[in-house]
C-alpha cells in the first residue's frame, strides 16, 4: 500500500505554472447558494471559516480531478443536513487536508469509480453518520486525522461512525483518533466491507459508550484486512 501511495504523490504533483491556485471566501458560497463547484484542477484554499446553509450533494463538490484541497487551518460547517465534501463518480487524485469539518452528515463522500484520495491532518466533528464513506473506489490515504463525536445522530438501524470503506482497495488509515461515540445506535469506529488490502494503523478507537452498539472495527468479506500497533476500544466511564 505505502508504494501505491508514493505513485500517487508522484501522480498528483503538477508541473510549474499548470495547476491555478484559487483562494475561496465566504462570498464564493454565499453567491452560490452556499455550495462552491470544483470543474477545474488545480489548488484550492479556504482563506476563512465557512459557514453553509446549503442543501444537495455537498458544500464543496469535486468534479475535477487532480484537485488539492487545503483548508489553511479553517473550518467548514453545515447546516447538518449535507455532506461537507462531495467527490462523484470517476474523479480521482484528490488530496483534502488541514482543517475541520463540522455539523454534516458526512465529512468526505466519495462515490463508486473514484479514488486516489489522500486525506490528511482534518478534524471531523458532529458528522451525523460517517466522518469519511468511501465506496468503490481505490488507493486512497487517510493519515492523521481525528473524529469527534461522529455517528450519533445519523440513520437510526443504519451501521455509521468515523470511516466506511465499501467495496475498496489499497486503503490505509493511518494515525488517526477516533473518540467520544456517545449518542447513537450502531455506532462503529471504523466498517470495512467487501475490500481488499486495507491496512489500519496506529490508530486509536475511544471513549465507546457501551449503553450502545458501539464496535471499534466491523469487517465483512474483506481480503487482506491488516492491523496493528492500535489501540482499539476504551469504554467512556
Amino acid at each position: 500500500i505505502l508504494v501505491e501511495i508514493e505513485k500517487i504523490k508522484t501522480s498528483l504533483t503538477c508541473s510549474a505554472g499548470s495547476c491555478p491556485s484559487i483562494a475561496l471566501s465566504q462570498k464564493d458560497f454565499d453567491e452560490n447558494s452556499g455550495i462552491y463547484v470544483i470543474e477545474t484542477p488545480g489548488t484550492y484554499t479556504l482563506s476563512e471559516d465557512i459557514e453553509s446553509n446549503a442543501s444537495g450533494d455537498g458544500i464543496i463538490i469535486i468534479r475535477s480531478s487532480f484537485v488539492t484541497l487545503n483548508f489553511c487551518g479553517h473550518r467548514l460547517r453545515g447546516n447538518g443536513t449535507i455532506p461537507a465534501i462531495f467527490i462523484p463518480e470517476n474523479t480521482r487524485f484528490i488530496i483534502i487536508s488541514n482543517g475541520a469539518i463540522e455539523n454534516c452528515t458526512h465529512g468526505i463522500r466519495m462515490l463508486s469509480g473514484s479514488g486516489a484520495l489522500t486525506s490528511s491532518l482534518l478534524n471531523f466533528t458532529q458528522i451525523s453518520e460517517f466522518g469519511i464513506s468511501l465506496r468503490e473506489s481505490g488507493q486512497c490515504f487517510i493519515r492523521g486525522c481525528t473524529f469527534n463525536r461522529c455517528g450519533n445522530s445519523g440513520t437510526v438501524g443504519s451501521p455509521r461512525g468515523a470511516i466506511e470503506l465499501l467495496s475498496m482497495r489499497n486503503t490505509l488509515i493511518e494515525g488517526c483518533i477516533m473518540h467520544d461515540f456517545e449518542d447513537g445506535e450502531s455506532v462503529v469506529g471504523v466498517i470495512v466491507q467487501d475490500s481488499v488490502q486495507t491496512r489500519i494503523s496506529r490508530s486509536v478507537i475511544e471513549r465507546m459508550n457501551p449503553k450502545i452498539e458501539a464496535r471499534a472495527i466491523v469487517s465483512t468479506k474483506n481480503r487482506r484486512l491488516a492491523v496493528d500497533t492500535s489501540v482499539f476500544y476504551e469504554l467512556i466511564p
